[in-house]
């Protein structure tokens, strides 16, 4: 019988994109002895179990359900698994995009600071500022 072991990343997040209003699924596979307990983090704070972000973890599959992801879902995810012995980490990058004012062209979320919201006009290659969520009111240089 083997003993005690800290937590390892098997099968580690691997970044995404998704449209805005898809579910999107994270998936990561875990071992260690005693079984490690799994925390889901995003853009470095603890995510709660909620109906927005279903959390399950079998003892090896660990995955994080958002059913239907908006623009503010953008950023980093991480997993964190840990029991007595140490911790693993595994992390990833979710990218959402959407149809926006800017000429009915594809954006894709970049970062969002104090309430301005910035995308990425693919078609373009230039920057969308908006001022609230929805981006559809307030926008600018995406010529």
């Amino acid at each position: 019988m083997c003993g005690p072991t800290p937590p390892q990343v098997l099968q580690p997040l691997r970044d995404g994109t998704a449209g805005d209003g898809d579910a999107v699924t994270l998936v990561c596979r875990v071992c260690g002895l005693p079984q490690p307990t799994v925390t889901w983090q995003f853009q470095g704070k603890t995510l709660p179990h909620s109906d927005d972000f279903a959390q399950s973890y079998d003892g090896s599959i660990a995955s994080l359900e958002i059913s239907e992801a908006q623009t503010r879902d953008a950023g980093r995810y991480s997993l964190l698994a840990a029991n007595s012995e140490g911790s693993a980490r595994t992390e990833c990058l979710l990218t959402i995009t959407g149809i926006c004012g800017c000429h009915g062209d594809l954006l894709a979320f970049v970062i969002r600071y104090f309430g301005v919201y910035c995308y990425l006009c693919l078609s373009t290659l230039s920057m969308v500022i908006s001022i609230n969520h929805d981006c559809m009111s307030e926008w600018q240089a995406c010529q």
